[in-house]
């Protein structure tokens, strides 16, 4: 504290000042009875500055000590009833030795709320109520009134009360492990099934060349190449809307030879189902283009941009291995574009078959004779 700490400043200069007189009268240059005189009076008033500094330093001491006097240590305050009661205690083997252990050995070792030791020595020291078998220890007991059973082997950790979050943890991680280590079972099954799956498929595959694996294949692309297709545009009006349409409406559009209604008519009733006036047949087929032709367009572009590459390399190819594949080169255009796809696709497996036949052995070859 500053206070404290300029009367410590204080106590050191008068014992400083004390010194510094007795040392000046003892070196005063005077001579005579006044040098006695001098050496007297500076000693004197040094030994007094000094004694000053004396008493004031042991009181200052003294004060100190009663300032922090030595406190005795005050009893601790009683501990509150533990939380954890143990209800009943017995170690040893089923339907055997069995000794109550809750009284003398697991009550007396609760420290607080918790108990805590290993099954054996730690707890019971050498008691061995079965001598060579192993043991159990089944403890019932209480924490917070929630009662539950606990049973630990011998030389297993017992930790009261147990954690009913971790121990459900450990139940889901121990299931966990177990549908894993069953999926990983059945994936390596599966493994093993699928590689030999694959052996039998390359053991039949084999059999095939590399032209005929392209024109199967190129079959089955064309095939999904028409299904992303799609059906075509439909005209307006459905057939179920002609049939509801009221009459005044149909007399309405035939006397105006709307060529929607009339295209729709022919197109679910058939060709001839409506008598067309000139301007009423240049409108029907005005409005069926309009509604095919860029539909005719998408189906040639997407197959010449897709397909028109790799079917020609595989009519060179055919043609080469001296089949004839004319077919192949079809034009894909209009309203036959879907059609001509199709035979193409079609084609394509006849003209594998037949290069098949044409490496199988002849039975009129001389060479087999």
């Amino acid at each position: 504290m500053p206070e404290r700490e300029h009367f410590t400043n204080f106590r050191c200069f008068i014992f400083g000042t004390g010194l510094a007189l007795m040392a000046t009268a003892f070196g005063a240059q005077v001579s005579g009875w006044t040098h006695w005189i001098t050496i007297g009076v500076g000693y004197g008033i040094g030994i007094v500055f000094i004694l000053i500094a004396t008493v004031l330093i042991t009181k200052s001491y003294f004060s100190r000590e009663s300032e922090h006097p030595s406190i005795a240590p005050t009893p601790s305050a009683p501990t509150s009833p533990s939380r954890l009661k143990i209800i009943s205690a017995f170690f040893g083997v089923e339907r055997g030795p069995d000794k109550d252990v809750a009284e003398e050995y697991l009550r007396p070792k609760i420290l607080g709320h918790s108990l805590v030791g290993w099954v054996g020595s730690d707890f019971f020291g050498p008691l061995d109520p079965a001598i060579g078998k192993r043991q159990r220890l089944k403890v019932r007991y209480s924490f917070d009134g929630e009662e539950a059973t606990v049973v630990r082997q011998e030389h297993e950790l017992l930790v009261l009360p147990e954690d009913t979050f971790l121990r459900a943890q450990l139940e889901a991680c121990r299931t966990d492990l177990s549908q894993s280590q069953e999926a990983d079972r059945q994936r390596a099954e599966d493994l093993r099934e699928s590689a030999n799956r694959n052996l039998e498929y390359r053991a039949k595959l084999a059999v095939f060349s590399a032209l005929q694996w392209d024109a199967l294949q190129l079959a089955d692309d064309l095939a999904e190449f028409l299904k992303e297709l799609g059906p075509a545009p439909a005209p307006k009006y459905s057939y179920e809307e002609i049939q509801r349409m009221p009459l005044a409406e149909s007399r309405r559009l035939i006397e105006e030879n709307d060529g929607d209604y009339a295209e729709a008519c022919e197109y679910h009733n058939g060709k001839g189902s409506m008598r067309l006036t000139q301007e009423g047949l240049y409108k029907q087929l005005a409005s069926h283009n309009l509604r095919m032709w860029p539909w005719y367009d998408k189906v040639q572009a997407s197959y010449e941009e897709r397909f028109a590459p790799k079917v020609q390399s595989v009519q060179r190819q055919f043609v080469i291995a001296t089949i004839p594949a004319d077919a192949l080169g079809v034009a894909i255009g209009g309203p036959d574009g879907t059609k001509n796809i199709r035979a193409i696709a079609s084609k394509l497996w006849e003209l594998a078959y037949k290069l098949k036949e044409k490496e199988l052995p002849n039975d009129k070859d001389p060479r087999l004779s």
